[in-house]
């Protein structure tokens, strides 16, 4: 097995994660941080391009390859992490679990919302 590439600098501008709220600090004030540091933290389409033609590059010299998906029922975001030489699924994220959930919820949330209406 190779190993893993070396990532540059360029392709590690992703954006941060959101910030975790902490017990005693309200939704509005979340919401007003991220809206103040959202402008500075977005990446344009060009670093963008650049960035995932980078990753394309890297993960052609492994044995793992990226698969996306689009989930029909929740319309979420499928990344599958696969073995190249015999197409085995290494990794999924999120989960089949957590979309088992997310598709419960979503139908629980449209019969709460056909009950009340």
């Amino acid at each position: 097995m190779a190993p893993p590439p070396t990532v540059t600098p360029s392709a590690q501008r992703l954006p941060p994660a959101a910030p975790t709220r902490t017990a005693g600090q309200s939704a509005r004030q979340e919401g007003a941080a991220t809206a103040a540091a959202a402008p500075d933290d977005t990446l344009t389409s060009v670093e963008t391009s650049a960035a995932i033609g980078e990753l394309v590059d890297a993960l052609k010299t492994t044995s793992i390859g990226l698969r996306f998906e689009i989930d029909d029922a929740t319309h979420r975001v499928i990344t599958k992490v696969i073995d190249k030489e015999t197409g085995e699924l290494i990794r999924q994220m999120p989960t089949e679990e957590v979309l088992r959930i997310a598709r419960a919820i979503d139908k629980l949330q449209g019969l709460f919302v056909s009950q009340v209406a």
